[in-house]
């Protein structure tokens, strides 16, 4: 097996022609790894069966369980889902780019290559995915971990779990908060916290002005 193509990148100072070599990785159907300020991430085109299918692969997850959605700003939410209510703009404007992911009802007729009727969206706060966001768009996302498995919180982890099978390892160092994001479901009448993370329960109930179920 060969190994995936490893490369440093200086997160204050970005090379370019990193970015650009990522892009081509996710042009062509590849799988990215790289750091967030929470866990090490795995992206690829959302839009492609062949990556889709290869984060299932590799990762053993659960082909029922839909895979949450990097985005370059709230905007491009707005392209995938029905609508944002209140309390989901509300959490938005307060903690991204940030440790939050937000759970929304899918677009009627928007066509995937995963079976879902919900989406998760999260803007990361790390220079790394920004800068490729800023070129890609939105891409699909999910921990560099086997299913079950502790996080990667450096790119060494990451290996660990994919040498070989992953087209390219960004090492942007070890990663800041080294817990996964919270995960809030504002797709019912009233939000409900799924994963407490970073962001806390009270720390999001104080925003939206009430109590929030787990």
């Amino acid at each position: 097996m060969k190994n995936s193509c490893y490369i440093k990148v200086e997160s204050k100072k970005l090379d370019e022609s990193i970015i650009s070599k990522a892009k081509k990785v996710l042009n062509n159907g590849g799988i990215v790894a790289l750091p967030t300020e929470t866990v090490y991430g795995l992206v690829g085109d959302l839009f492609s069966k062949k990556a889709v299918t290869k984060i299932y692969k590799i990762k053993g997850r659960n082909s029922t369980k839909p895979l949450p959605i990097f985005v370059p700003n709230i905007e491009t939410v707005l392209k995938y889902v029905e609508k944002i209510p209140n309390s989901a703009y509300k959490l938005m404007n307060e903690f991204w780019p940030g440790p939050l992911t937000v759970i929304l009802n899918k677009k009627r007729g928007l066509n995937l290559p995963f079976e879902t009727s919900t989406l998760g969206f999260r803007i990361p706060n790390h220079p790394v995915p920004l800068a490729l966001l800023k070129e890609y768009g939105a891409l699909v996302s999910t921990s560099a971990n086997i299913s079950d498995k502790k996080d990667a919180l450096n790119a060494e982890e990451v290996k660990e779990y994919f040498n070989g099978e992953i087209d390219l390892i960004l090492d942007g160092g070890p990663t800041i908060f080294k817990v996964p994001s919270t995960v809030i479901d504002c797709t019912g009448h009233s939000p409900k916290m799924i994963r407490e993370g970073k962001i806390t329960k009270k720390e999001v109930e104080k925003k939206i002005g009430k109590d929030i179920l787990r």
